[in-house]
């Protein structure tokens, strides 16, 4: 068994000195896949407006599970994964799948390294990297398909601080995004209770997660300064 949760997330772009937002909904994440205790993505449900691209209310299902956030004993091994799946939409199954993207890449270790992300420095901040291609082509609509590399940072207790996708072909900044404020909502102690006798505790996690997976990642309130090429678009595996 694993343990799931969606992770409300939106992206914006600036506009002529306004922001528009182009991305918005949830991703599916979870921890548990083949018992390890990293972190894992299944698709992804948005709203999609970018330019003369416009998805409403799209859902996306991986054909399989991709592991983006492996076991923190990994840190500093530079051992390297490999991913393999489709994006299929509509979400339903695989099968009934009106539309696929093939998408196969690989992840590698980086070790730890400082960094300032919004004014802070950041040591030991877990460096990963991934090179991906994304089939979209595929779709019909688009008239070539997304090579690119993605960097990543976690810190220790705060989740993904920054993140950086590069369209390989044509170098250019398909996501950038740093972590500019972080706001912890805490729980009521458990052993607090009404005046009924009934736990206050709704059971529900408030946990700031940065994680993002562009896709990508890609909260109804982020902390995160994101940034897109408008020239190229941000599909967020």
């Amino acid at each position: 068994s694993i343990t799931a949760w969606s992770r409300q997330e939106a992206i914006t772009r600036e506009v002529e000195g306004s922001e528009e937002v182009i991305w918005s909904g949830r991703v599916l994440v979870g921890c548990g896949v083949e018992g390890l205790s990293g972190m894992t993505t299944f698709g992804w449900e948005m709203d999609i407006s970018y330019g003369e691209y416009i998805f409403p209310e799209t859902s996306m299902a991986h054909t399989a599970p991709r592991t983006y956030l492996p076991p923190v004993e990994m840190m500093g091994t530079f051992e390297t994964w490999d991913f393999t799946y489709e994006m299929a939409y509509p979400a339903i199954s695989s099968s009934s799948a009106l539309v696929s993207v093939p998408v196969t890449g690989t992840y590698q270790d980086l070790g730890s390294e400082t960094i300032e992300v919004g004014g802070m420095t950041y040591e030991d901040a877990w460096h990963l990297r991934s090179e991906y291609t994304m089939e979209l082509t595929a779709l019909g609509v688009f008239t070539r398909d997304y090579p690119a590399e993605a960097d990543f940072w976690y810190v220790e207790g705060m989740g993904l601080v920054k993140e950086l996708h590069v369209d390989t072909e044509t170098e250019s900044i398909i996501l950038a995004r740093e972590l500019i404020e972080m706001t912890w909502e805490e729980l009521p102690d458990e052993d607090e209770e009404d005046d009924t006798g009934m736990d206050t505790d709704t059971g529900m996690d408030t946990g700031a997660d940065t994680g993002m997976d562009t896709d990508t990642g890609m909260d109804t309130d982020t902390g995160m300064d994101t940034g897109a090429d408008p020239d190229t678009a941000d599909t967020g595996i």
